[in-house]
């Protein structure tokens, strides 16, 4: 009785053209895990190219202005954007716009007093603070100084924080111009 013996044979490689599959397929779900990621984590805010009646400024000097107060903003522990806003060139009013959960106004106006104090030397007036509600939204209002601004307003979103802030203004302008980047920040 004869058995017959297997011959031995080696085992498959993968092919090159199997391995790459794998890696593109590898590559693929990465990106998309990434992307998806950038997705979720993206602002719920872009700066608008006009607040009200005033246009976004945006000549050499005053994307300077915007890029100094987005570092204050950074320094201050907080990630967002910046946009300054006028009428005829002239500057009126800055929009800060960060991401920020669960804050109220008044809190957030807080968080931005402490911050911009430790990285620009600003001062919120909080002891001069106000909460009004219009719209539908609560805004804290209050004097700023030690810059060239003369008031703040600010408002808490669902995942972000905007603030205005006046370079002549009172209260009362800053918080028309707050209702109004509101709106324009959630178009």
């Amino acid at each position: 009785m004869r058995f017959a013996v297997a011959t031995p044979t080696r085992p498959r490689r993968r092919t090159g053209l199997a391995l790459r599959g794998q890696v593109q397929t590898a590559v693929a779900l990465v990106a998309v895990v990434l992307i998806t990621a950038g997705i979720l984590r993206s602002p719920a805010y872009r700066m608008p190219e006009s607040v009200g009646g005033s246009v976004r400024l945006l000549l050499p000097a005053d994307a300077a202005t915007e890029s100094g107060w987005r570092n204050a903003l950074a320094d201050a522990g907080m990630e967002g954007d910046v946009g300054l806003y006028g009428a005829n060139g002239s500057p009126e009013f800055l929009v800060f716009a960060y991401s920020d959960q669960g804050s109220s106004a008044r809190g957030a106006l807080g968080k931005l007093s402490s911050g911009f104090g430790r990285a620009t030397g600003t001062i919120v007036g909080l002891s001069s603070s106000n909460v009004q509600t219009r719209e539908g939204a609560e805004y804290a209002c209050a004097p700023f100084s030690g810059g060239s601004f003369s008031a703040v307003c600010t408002w808490a979103d669902t995942g972000y924080v905007g603030s205005v802030a006046s370079i002549n203004d009172g209260q009362g302008v800053t918080l028309q111009r707050a209702v109004q980047a509101r709106t324009a920040l959630s178009a």
